[in-house]
């Protein structure tokens, strides 16, 4: 604890625009924003994240061809739906590593959780910038398993896309798991593990519900 106490007057210096240092200091930055932050500017951190969840389960699960829509109209619907699917998922993760990190002997309250998981979000966030060039390439196959043809180069701009797609997807899981090791007051290994206890608990319950239906 001596450590943090240390660590607050440097933290408070790198945190001036958190947008750019949450990218290398992730803990500091978002220990500076639960000290000295609003809340309220959480609320838009999580709606512009559901945006980007929704463009991007739409894109996964061919919506355009499920209903029949345009790249425009998917888009349209991410911007209404898009936040109100952040909001629930940013409250919901917020409660689940809250309570799961108590049971690692971590000390966050479920507001210091909640400036963790919507800080997060900056990699998710940033990533809407993709959809500029894919859409202006792929228009309707944006959202669709057909493709409309697609020249060398644009072949090219959209693989680039993808590999930054994967790197911004990384970076949000790093800066997930060491702000909710930062909310908790422990290493980001117990940080990593309080992110990794749901996926196994859904895991096995899948598992479980194979061999009963089976």
């Amino acid at each position: 604890m001596n450590q943090h106490v240390e660590a607050i007057p440097s933290e408070k210096k790198k945190s001036k625009r958190p947008i750019i240092s949450i990218w290398t200091a992730p803990r500091e930055t978002i220990r500076h924003q639960m000290n000295h932050s609003k809340f309220g500017w959480l609320f838009l951190l999580a709606a512009l994240a559901g945006i980007s969840y929704f463009l991007d389960s739409a894109s996964t699960g061919n919506l355009a061809d499920k209903a029949n829509a345009s790249a425009g109209g998917i888009v349209l619907i991410g911007l209404f739906a898009g936040p109100v699917l952040g909001l629930i998922s940013w409250v919901f993760f917020s409660a689940v590593y809250f309570g799961i990190g108590k049971l690692f002997g971590g000390e966050s309250t479920f507001k210091e959780m909640l400036y963790a998981v919507a800080w997060s979000n900056i990699p998710i966030i940033a990533s809407l910038l993709l959809w500029i060039p894919d859409l202006g390439i792929m228009g309707d196959g944006a959202f669709s398993q057909y493709l409309s043809d697609v020249n060398g180069f644009g072949v090219i701009i959209i693989l680039f896309t993808s590999f930054l797609e994967i790197v911004l997807t990384v970076w949000y899981a790093v800066i997930l798991v060491k702000g909710v090791a930062e909310a908790h007051q422990f290493s980001a290994w117990k940080g990593l593990g309080v992110i990794i206890v749901p996926g196994l608990f859904v895991l096995l319950l899948a598992i479980l519900l194979v061999f009963v239906t089976a």
